[in-house]
């Protein structure tokens, strides 16, 4: 099992939505076109998700990225106990990946810094590097009783 993330067409998305099982699957989908900031990003995750205290997820404080707390949010997208089923499958897509973040006040003060992640980088980042890995092998190791399960991000065009 290798969770991914896939940067699929239109019409590849369709094939293999059409062709996927779904018994048992947990779905979730955002639209990326509505969604231009990094809080307009967690807003719609702590939604399609049902992330629990979403009071955790911003702050002012500058060590914050963008005044977002990221490692409460990977916390809760590497926890998710509040669903029925803790080893269902999950399939994660954003609609209009090429919309989603297109630039932020950020990206755009940091133009010049070869050393800045943009926002949408950085988000893409936390699934690659920290979320998909969790689900795929370190809940083992990490969970007592914890069970590997399918985490897949669609990024759709």
């Amino acid at each position: 099992m290798k969770n991914k993330i896939y940067y699929v067409t239109s019409k590849q998305w369709e094939f293999v939505y059409n062709n996927m099982n779904k018994d048992n699957l947990m779905y979730f989908e955002i639209d990326g076109k509505e969604i231009q900031t990094v809080h307009a990003f967690i807003d719609a995750m702590i939604e399609t998700f049902r992330l629990p205290d979403e009071h955790r997820y911003r702050f002012t404080e500058p060590e914050r990225i963008n005044g977002t707390n990221w490692p409460a949010f990977r916390d809760r997208m590497t926890d998710l106990l509040w669903f029925d089923d803790w080893t269902a499958p999950i399939c994660f897509v954003i609609k209009n990946f090429s919309q989603f973040i297109v630039e932020t006040k950020s990206d755009r003060e940091h133009a010049n810094d070869s050393e800045y992640i943009r926002d949408k980088e950085y988000i893409m980042w936390n699934f690659e590097e920290v979320i998909l890995p969790f689900w795929e092998e370190e809940i083992e190791q990490i969970v007592v009783g914890g069970e590997k399960r399918v985490f897949n991000v669609y990024c759709v065009d």
